[in-house]
């Protein structure tokens, strides 16, 4: 028999694969259920929050260089 709450640790892949959305209906919503719920104790290392950060960043920068080169294609401005 499972004994509640869960320890949990998640790593930078889950939330690259999450794609950081915390709304909705995808994992992230389904992991903070449980962990309102008192089925899961989340823990993050700091490590762990420095990467995500730094791929957040990563994929902001990229997706604002997307922006850029279509602005120019397009002569947008």
């Amino acid at each position: 028999m499972l004994q509640y709450p869960l320890s949990v640790f998640i790593d930078t892949n889950i939330f690259i694969s999450g794609k950081y959305n915390f709304n909705g209906n995808g994992y992230f919503s389904i992991l903070k259920k449980l962990v309102r719920d008192g089925k899961i104790k989340l823990y993050i290392d700091n490590i762990v929050k420095q990467e995500v950060e730094k791929h957040i960043k990563s994929d902001i920068y990229a997706a604002c260089a997307k922006y850029k080169k279509l602005v120019k294609r397009y002569q947008l401005v």
